[in-house]
């Protein structure tokens, strides 16, 4: 396992208030990435929460939660920038243009991945 396919707990928590309740093969247990049996965040609050008190969240990977938002009609475009050096982000609401950090020049990141994450995030706020 790769952790950095996985989104961050903050992506976690803010995709757990936002209904998601997909089968996932990670979570985060007291913010490590854990490996379980593939559980839904509905679940996972059935057999772990209620059994510790504490809170979990389900870890899906970042395409999973891309291909998520798609589902409700945000969709997620990272861009490279001259020589892959860095990498910005562009949010569209299906059909129209909603949001594009390209007009924002601090929002560079130096992995596609980050860009990803940091989109992921701005979309779940934005749901």
């Amino acid at each position: 396992m790769d952790s950095k396919f996985y989104i961050s707990l903050e992506a976690a928590r803010l995709l757990k208030e936002k209904g998601y309740d997909e089968k996932v093969e990670y979570m985060y247990d007291d913010n490590i990435l854990t490996s379980i049996d593939v559980l839904t965040n509905s679940q996972i609050d059935r057999y772990y929460r209620n059994m510790y008190g504490v809170e979990f969240y389900g870890a899906p990977t970042k395409a999973e939660v891309i291909d998520w938002l798609e589902s409700k009609e945000l969709v997620i475009e990272a861009t490279s920038l001259i020589n892959g050096n860095k990498w910005r982000f562009s949010l569209y609401k299906r059909g129209s243009f909603y949001i594009d950090s390209l007009i924002d020049d601090r929002l560079d990141f130096p992995t596609r991945l980050e860009a990803e994450e940091a989109a992921i995030i701005k979309a779940l706020e934005l749901l």
